[in-house]
């Protein structure tokens, strides 16, 4: 089953994860590239959602660094 939302950061530019890049067209390839790898490795080890799952939308944590 597909998340209702994808996330994608690039991580040397963006390391605190806050420009979420899986909307941008400029990344569309790499995306997809993603979602067919994680099918095939969810495949590969039989990992299944029940079938009555449903994924719970919930608000990101705020992180908070330095003291």
């Amino acid at each position: 089953r597909e998340p209702r939302e994808y996330e994608l950061y690039d991580l040397q530019a963006d390391p605190r994860e806050r420009n979420n890049l899986a909307g941008d067209p400029a990344y569309a390839q790499t995306l997809a590239q993603l979602r067919t790898r994680l099918t095939e490795l969810r495949a590969q080890y039989d990992d299944h959602d029940p079938p009555d799952y449903l994924p719970e939308q919930q608000e990101p944590q705020q992180c908070h660094y330095g003291g």
